[in-house]
């Protein structure tokens, strides 16, 4: 898998902190020769962004990156979740989340 990104890690990590997250685990540039599950994660109150990536790392194409809001440390019913093939849609996402001023919980 080749990760070509459009914006840094220190952006990210910077994007969440100017909004007041907390860094939990910050995110690190990327490195396609080996990827692990767990890539990032914020609070913010009783909120957790958490970013990683499921699936087979040594297989080409193979995965996704996801993206699971977590409240109250229920992360068996976490609020939302989303899967990205694309890596830079994954992060737009996460600089849109670290935006946000309120988070509700998403039924489907």
């Amino acid at each position: 898998m080749i990760i070509i990104t459009s914006f840094t890690a220190d952006q990210i990590n910077n994007c969440f902190l100017k909004n007041g997250w907390d860094i939990e685990k910050p995110l690190d540039e990327i490195d396609d020769e080996y990827i692990c599950e767990d890539l990032a994660q914020f609070s913010k109150e009783s909120i957790v962004v958490d970013f990683g990536f499921y699936g087979d790392v040594t297989a080409p194409n193979e995965g996704k990156f996801g993206i699971y809001i977590i409240d109250n440390n229920d992360w068996e019913n976490y609020m939302a979740n989303f899967r990205f093939r694309d890596f830079n849609l994954a992060l737009s996402v996460m600089r849109f989340l670290s935006s946000a001023q309120h988070v509700t919980r998403i039924s489907t």
